[in-house]
């Protein structure tokens, strides 16, 4: 991903002191991928990330000066470093060491921790005005307490901006995309929905003991009744679509209109309740 940084890390307000946390986290399964996933997110310029996270991400964001931003499940920061180089401050915290490692090696001025994010988050509350997770919630298990441990560190009226893979069309193992002769036409067939799932994701499923992460399959009626329940009130819902195009040949058309209108995320925009 290509971009473009500020280093001047003297502009972190001097009213945030620094986290000092001791990471008292087991090893998570994002340990063996963390290198290969650090280099896919920073040396591929046709990721998703790239092409529809980010932009869709910033323009949904808007004006972020003087604000306070946390960054719930950042990876390897580089979400992080892009909002940084517009907000007053930009925390990111993740519970895999190695990914946390990466990040601290982004050319930004924010900071970033290793923390559970089931456990309560280690700054004062209502400290912050803005918090995302972007592609984070489907690896986090316990999703209400995530959100409840999000809504206390978010400021009266804070937001909290959820991207997710699509849980109506993305069901990992459960999903596919589904060509049918007589209509000539490409869909998705899902197998399964409304059932919570948690399914173990291969990196490399040719190669034997290959790495592992887990996913957690929620439909969208979990999603909106945990953030109901933390307290949050749902402003916006936003389905981003692949920007990929197919390869020239006989379906060439078909496989693009479909992946047109079949989303492959979602975006949850709330606001924290009073």
């Amino acid at each position: 991903m290509n971009k473009s940084f500020r280093t001047n890390k003297s502009s972190v307000s001097k009213n945030i002191p620094e986290i000092q946390t001791k990471n008292r986290l087991k090893k998570t399964d994002w340990e063996p991928v963390a290198e290969w996933y650090t280099h896919y997110l920073n040396n591929d310029p046709d990721s998703y990330h790239a092409k529809v996270i980010v932009p869709n991400l910033i323009r949904l964001l808007g004006t972020l000066n003087n604000k306070i931003i946390l960054d719930v499940g950042c990876g390897e920061g580089s979400i992080t470093t892009i909002l940084a180089e517009q907000a007053k401050h930009v925390d990111g915290f993740d519970a895999s060491a190695s990914l946390v490692e990466a990040a601290k090696k982004q050319k930004t001025k924010a900071t970033f921790f290793v923390h559970d994010s089931r456990i309560t988050i280690p700054r004062k509350h209502g400290l912050y005005d803005h918090a995302v997770c972007v592609l984070a919630i489907q690896n986090m298990d316990n999703l209400h307490a995530v959100l409840s441990n999000i809504y206390d560190a978010l400021k009266p009226d804070g937001m909290f901006s959820l991207v997710t893979i699509h849980p109506a069309f993305r069901v990992p193992q459960e999903s596919d995309w589904h060509y049918e002769e007589k209509r000539q036409a490409q869909g998705r067939v899902t197998y399964t929905y409304l059932s919570e799932k948690k399914i173990s994701i291969v990196l490399a499923p040719s190669q034997r003991n290959s790495a592992h992460t887990t996913t957690f399959h929620r439909p969208l009626q979990v999603y909106a009744k945990c953030l109901q329940n933390a307290g949050f009130l749902i402003r916006r819902i936003e389905e981003w679509i692949s920007h990929k195009e197919s390869q020239k040949g006989p379906r060439q058309h078909i496989e693009d209109t479909a992946r047109k209108e079949i989303p492959m995320f979602m975006y949850i925009e709330v606001v924290k309740g009073k």
